[in-house]
């Protein structure tokens, strides 16, 4: 008698551990759902270049920039479809090096040509407009000038957190 009691005692206590962690479970995926961010509406300027998006590595794009001026721009809204305010938590932006900056001019910023900083708020159904350029500067020197082709794989992805 001692052993069933001490049994079911042991299953009930087993029962309780596993519906407080499938209801924990529910609740994060629940929250999840309440916090969707998603690029939408992406407009090129010209046909020089192509957008992809990757959901680890968010949107990627390529141009052919073949003479100094030439340049590949794009917007995109970044839109939260969730039921929760969120903010920007990091902003991850492929670099250029220090000899491509001599001739490529690389910019991620809203629409309006503001920065896009950490913090920053997209409240519940609201976006915001990025606006991407790569531009083959105009007013270099022949010094300046890849000696070669280069290969610049750039992308950027905005990781958004809850608003607390």
């Amino acid at each position: 008698m001692k052993k069933t009691k001490s049994l079911i005692i042991l299953l009930f206590v087993i029962m309780m551990t596993t519906t407080t962690v499938y209801a924990y479970t529910n609740k994060i995926k629940e929250g999840d759902r309440l916090l969707q961010i998603e690029y939408t509406n992406i407009k090129s300027n010209s046909n020089k270049g192509t957008v992809t998006y990757d959901s680890e590595t968010g949107l990627n794009f390529n141009a052919k920039l073949e003479i100094p001026g030439d340049y590949y721009e794009f917007t995109v809204d970044l839109v939260n479809t969730g039921s929760k305010d969120a903010q920007i938590e990091k902003v991850e932006i492929t670099q250029l090096t220090d000899e491509q900056k001599r001739y490529l001019s690389y910019t991620v910023t809203y629409e309006d040509n503001s920065q896009i900083n950490v913090g920053d708020i997209i409240k519940s159904k609201d976006k915001k407009t990025i606006k991407v350029r790569l531009e083959y500067k105009y007013d270099i020197t022949i010094e300046d000038l890849p000696t070669k082709d280069e290969k610049f794989n750039p992308s950027f992805n905005i990781i958004m957190t809850e608003n607390k």
